[in-house]
C-alpha cells in the first residue's frame, strides 16, 4: 500500500464510479486496512508519519509535532559556533529554522 493511498480516506469526494471489478480491485482498500497502516506506520516512524500528514494538510498537530521533532534535531545538532551566536534565543532560533526546514 502507498501512503499517499491513505489520503482519500480523510476527505473523501463520493462516490467512484468504475468498471473494475470491487472484490479484484488493486486499488481496493478499507477502513480497518487505512487505520492499520497507519497505526503499524505510527509506532514504527513517528515523526515521517507527522511530517507527512502535516505537509499533505491532513493534521495540524502533526505539522506541530514535526517542527518540534526537527527544532529538537536542530539543538541536538548544531554546531559550537550557532551556538554561540544565538546566546539566549538558541531555542527559538532552532524553532524558527525548523519552521523554515518544514515549510
Amino acid at each position: 500500500m502507498k501512503l499517499e493511498s491513505a489520503l482519500k480516506h480523510f476527505s473523501p469526494q463520493g462516490m467512484h464510479i468504475s468498471d473494475d471489478v470491487k472484490g479484484t480491485s488493486p486499488d481496493r482498500l478499507t477502513g480497518t486496512d487505512v487505520m492499520a497502516a497507519i497505526g503499524t506506520t505510527s509506532s514504527r516512524a513517528r515523526f515521517g508519519l507527522a511530517a507527512f500528514f502535516g505537509k499533505a494538510g491532513i493534521s495540524k498537530t502533526d505539522e506541530q509535532l514535526a517542527v518540534q521533532a526537527l527544532a529538537r534535531h536542530a539543538m541536538d545538532t548544531a554546531p559550537k559556533n550557532v551556538r554561540k551566536a544565538a546566546g539566549g534565543e538558541f531555542g527559538w532560533c532552532m524553532l524558527v529554522l525548523a519552521q523554515f526546514a518544514f515549510a
